[in-house]
């Protein structure tokens, strides 16, 4: 489900190539998803309407986050094997 809300994200919100990378390492899964746009991810509040694939990610992975790369950004999220 978290890979499903990244890529959908980065759909809607970039119009670039994707590229989804997926890491197993002591018991974590990793995955990240680069896009070729800087604009910084953002968890929308409770107020606006719409927009809750980050949210959902937040709730159901141990950590999310992103990085910003010299192509555009990589977000990631990790949850326990």
């Amino acid at each position: 489900m978290a890979a499903s809300e990244l890529v959908a994200n980065a759909v809607v919100h970039t119009q670039s190539p994707l590229q989804l990378v997926a890491m197993f390492d002591d018991g974590r899964l990793r995955l990240e998803l680069h896009d070729h746009d800087h604009t910084p991810p953002r968890l929308r509040t409770d107020e606006e309407v719409g927009g809750y694939g980050l949210k959902i990610v937040s709730c159901i992975a141990d950590g999310w986050g992103w990085e910003p790369t010299p192509a555009g950004k990589r977000v990631w999220v990790e949850t326990l094997g």
